[in-house]
């Protein structure tokens, strides 16, 4: 593979180093917001072999340097035709950007006929499920921007009872899924070769807000509470995958959310 030379950008003002909990910091005049120094290598080196050029050493991991670089590599990525594509960080299993890329276009293609899938999110060394339960299940959309990562759309209830989807969501943490099952189908289609379900049981306690139950992950502690023991077995079997969806919000609870937020 060739390489040329990458132009460099200047640094923005207001970007720090913070080495102790190996941080950049980035002051934006009205918030701060964080990148990690191995996110921005990692990504930094990605970009780099896409666009087939120098890509940051690794001596220069968590220096502004490689920030600076970082930033460039961007902005060349979104000039770059390959930007068109959707974005997955290495470490991204084949078979799930696979998986995801089927969904995201069925829904492009579809809409609210397109693939619905549930994900499970976990260690992506052990396949340890992590029991995550939300932003979990949805249709498959993709951010625009300069790097179009995947997103999990939430699916609502309209007027109808047809399922209809938010048209927004967040990103798709791609590299920890460790398990995926098509809603639509009820088919099981991504499964981590090490895959390990998460151990819970429920368990009744004293509690004056009248959730009594509460469901456990052994060894760790309480992931929800519930007021019947049925609503807490019912969340386990959620959380297991043996039952795939809670209720969905309709359009106007989602929308009456939005305006409390």
């Amino acid at each position: 593979m060739t390489t040329s030379q990458l132009d460099i950008s200047p640094v923005p003002p207001g970007v720090s180093i913070n080495p102790k909990q190996r941080l950049f910091v980035i002051n934006h005049g009205d918030g701060v917001t964080c990148m990690g120094f191995d996110h921005c290598f990692e990504t930094a080196t990605q970009l780099a072999r896409a666009l087939r050029v120098q890509g940051p050493s690794e001596t220069k991991r968590g220096t502004i340097d490689c920030y600076q670089q970082y930033l460039s590599l961007v902005g060349q990525y979104g000039k770059s035709p390959v930007s068109k594509m959707t974005w997955y960080p290495d470490g991204t299993a084949p078979k799930v950007r696979s998986v995801l890329e089927a969904a995201r276009a069925s829904y492009t293609d579809y809409h609210a006929q397109g693939t619905v899938l549930r994900l499970f999110y976990g260690d992506p060394e052990t396949g340890r499920d992590w029991a995550e339960q939300n932003d979990v299940i949805g249709f498959i959309g993709r951010s625009s921007g300069m790097m179009k990562v995947p997103l999990v759309l939430e699916p609502l209830l309209d007027e109808e009872r047809n399922i209809v989807s938010s048209g927004f969501g967040g990103s798709i943490m791609t590299r920890s899924i460790v398990r995926i099952i098509n809603v639509s189908s009820g088919y099981e289609v991504y499964r981590h070769k090490n895959y390990v379900m998460p151990e819970l049981h429920v368990e009744e306690r004293d509690c004056p807000d009248g959730y009594r139950f509460v469901v456990q992950r052994v060894g760790e502690g309480i992931v929800a509470t519930a007021k019947t023991r049925e609503e807490a077995e019912s969340h386990v079997a959620f959380l297991k995958g043996y039952r795939l969806v809670n209720a969905f919000k309709t359009v106007r609870e989602h929308n009456e959310e939005l305006q409390v937020a």
